[in-house]
């Protein structure tokens, strides 16, 4: 914070350089409260320092904790400087003393930002993924098996994630046979739900990690008809995309907060499938995007989901239907 004082919390609204030191998130379980208290705890009792943003100094820098639905913690540090023989000894006291947390990651992140995505992680204890179960979005489908690594996305509410999916599948209206296109696709969630309809699904994804584990995961689920590419998506998603993979019966969007590249819109525009499902996070973003298509596309359902209870965050699914060439 403000005075230097060792605090392991969250930004304080409006100050990029200000930390509040927080005890009790009731938006998590009690356990990963336990864990982060007790990682402030144990890291001042071995006298490391913290992370300064301003003074961009420190050893202790940023915690995630990701968790799934049996129960199992997963915990990734990183640190300003080498953690030194001190911040491995925090890293042992946190796998001793926490039978729940099954994985442990470290990466020395010296830049200026504090995003882990472009920092090497090493696996310090335990396993190397967490693994998420979620029934079948649709009746009559089997439940899949989804792996969490450090850097792929997966929803942190798997219960409206599973309302989220279902409502995604529900607006693409597939009947059999369809080419989908999922742009944004993390871990290939909302990709590998539409595959058990759908006859081919082609996911993108900017994150590596993200990727490869959607490859996982679909081998895992012995789901052979959906494929994935990483990259920049106004890099992949162009003409020669769409040549190699074929015209789309329906496109999937669910791009971060920022929403999408005015490139992507262009070519959604441009392809003009008869179907796309935009999922956001950011109703505002989400309606800047959909203005941009309106020449192309009309608005026939919105249905929210409360993704975050007790904040002012929700999601949000727009199912568009292209327009008849006479009413472009």
């Amino acid at each position: 914070d403000s005075e230097h004082e060792p605090g392991l919390g969250f930004h304080v609204p409006g100050f990029w350089d200000k930390i509040l030191d927080v005890q009790d998130c009731h938006l998590i379980p009690d356990y990963g409260n336990e864990i982060r208290n007790a990682l402030r705890d144990e890291a001042i009792a071995l006298g490391l320092s913290f992370w300064q943003p301003r003074a961009k100094v420190g050893a202790l820098r940023t915690a995630m904790l990701r968790s799934n639905q049996s129960g199992d913690w997963m915990l990734i540090i990183q640190w300003g400087e080498h953690p030194g023989a001190d911040g491995f000894s925090l890293m042992h006291r946190m796998a001793e003393r926490f039978d729940r947390l099954v994985s442990l990651y470290w990466g020395l992140n010296e830049k200026v930002n504090d995003s882990m995505y472009d920092v090497d992680l090493h696996l310090f204890y335990g396993v190397e993924t967490l693994e998420e179960t979620m029934e079948s979005a649709f009746e009559g489908g089997r439940a899949l098996k989804f792996l969490i690594s450090p850097k792929s996305f997966y929803q942190t509410n798997p219960q409206q994630a599973h309302r989220l999916y279902s409502e995604a599948l529900r607006a693409a209206g597939l009947k059999g046979g369809e080419t989908v296109y999922d742009l944004y696709t993390g871990t290939g969630t909302i990709a590998l739900f539409m595959a058990q309809v759908a006859g081919k699904v082609v996911g993108v994804e900017s994150v590596r990690e993200a990727v490869d584990a959607a490859f996982r995961n679909a081998e895992r689920n012995g789901i052979t008809n959906a494929t994935f590419e990483a990259g920049d998506m106004r890099r992949i998603f162009t003409p020669e995309f769409v040549e190699r993979h074929g015209q789309p019966d329906v496109v999937v969007v669910d791009p971060p907060r920022e929403g999408m590249h005015p490139a992507v819109v262009s070519e959604l525009a441009r392809i003009a499938a008869p179907k796309l499902v935009y999922v956001s996070c950011n109703p505002s973003t989400q309606a800047r995007d959909i203005q941009m298509l309106s020449e192309t596309y009309e608005v026939v359902s919105v249905q929210g989901v409360d993704m975050f209870p007790q904040t002012f965050h929700v999601e949000s699914v727009v199912l568009l239907r292209a327009k008849s060439p006479e009413n472009h």
